[in-house]
């Protein structure tokens, strides 16, 4: 539970950059989570959320969520299962 908190909060404290990062810099990844991993149309989704499980995608009023292949630790963690992700749709 400890971990779980500390890694909760790593993750919180570095949010607010993972989501403009990736709504900034990455939309076609962000379209293929959608897409590809989660069965969902139309493009222009967004995160709007991020933790050790997953992400919060969203698109208009839809919403979707993505979770992490196994729980991370911190936003080098986050970064590490985005990356494996995005490989993963794009196969």
């Amino acid at each position: 539970v400890k971990n779980e908190a500390k890694a909760a909060a790593a993750i919180a404290e570095a949010a607010a950059d993972i989501i403009q990062h990736m709504n900034d810099d990455h939309t076609e990844a962000l379209d293929l989570y959608a897409s590809k991993l989660l069965g969902r149309r139309g493009s222009g989704w967004r995160m709007t959320g991020v933790d050790p499980d997953g992400v919060d995608l969203a698109l208009g009023r839809r919403r979707a969520r993505l979770p992490f292949f196994e729980p991370v630790q911190d936003a080098a963690g986050v970064r590490q299962q985005l990356v494996v992700m995005a490989a993963r749709a794009r196969a």
